[in-house]
């Protein structure tokens, strides 16, 4: 968990510096929504799993709200290689758009690992 301070401040600072400006276009809103939307939604399944799974008695990290976490890593991965290609292409905005979501991302996936461990009693 002494990593999970730092990567959260890390990204803070990211997002501050990729904080969208009061003219966006449609394109940057949407890069935000597609980036931010899809994790967070996976990691309340992570966690709404793992607390099922505690309320039935079973101890330990549970398989399916491992799976779902991955997933949603692997979400944030394909996101950053999405910024790459959208950055050879030079569309600012969305490039923009989708570093403050992935940003945002981060922050979510690094406060849903900590309560995953807290839950599963490590």
């Amino acid at each position: 968990m002494l990593l999970a301070i730092p990567l959260i401040i890390a990204a803070g600072i990211l997002a501050w510096v990729t904080r969208p400006k009061e003219k966006q276009t449609g394109p940057a809103r949407l890069s935000i929504l597609a980036t931010i939307i899809l994790p967070c939604l996976i990691a309340l399944a992570a966690i709404a799993s793992q607390l099922i799974s505690n309320a039935i008695g079973m101890t330990g990290i549970f398989g399916l709200s491992n799976t779902l976490f991955i997933i949603g890593l692997c979400l944030i991965g394909i996101a950053i290689l999405a910024l790459v290609v959208f950055a050879a292409k030079r569309k600012g905005d969305v490039v923009k758009g989708i570093g403050f979501g992935i940003c945002i991302s981060v922050i979510v996936y690094t406060l849903a690992f900590g309560l995953l461990e807290w839950l599963a009693g490590l």
